[in-house]
């Protein structure tokens, strides 16, 4: 039985029997909280860098709005607004 070969074997029953009904499994499954891709998060890092350069402190509210810009400004389809970024957003991309 499953429930005997997950003992047996020392894994949790449901994973076991999520695998045997096909599901695949959660590691090397790319990430859903990003809402960036890496070419607007490599702009938005060229931002940061730019303010530095030019004396500018890059405050978290400031690169909140520079992000919610360019996720607009790739948005094609302007009918449908983009998902908006999150109070604490700045803090866990940094």
């Amino acid at each position: 039985s499953l429930r005997a070969t997950a003992h047996n074997y020392h894994v949790p029953y449901p994973r076991l029997h999520a695998r045997f009904q096909n599901r695949p499994s959660k590691v090397g499954h790319p990430s859903t909280n990003k809402l960036l891709n890496e070419k607007q998060a490599t702009a938005l890092r060229l931002y940061i860098k730019r303010c530095n350069d030019l004396g500018f402190s890059a405050l978290p509210h400031i690169i909140h709005d520079a992000a919610t810009y360019i996720l607009k400004s790739s948005n094609p389809d302007t009918a449908t607004p983009i998902k908006p970024l999150g109070r604490d957003w700045v803090q866990r991309w940094l």
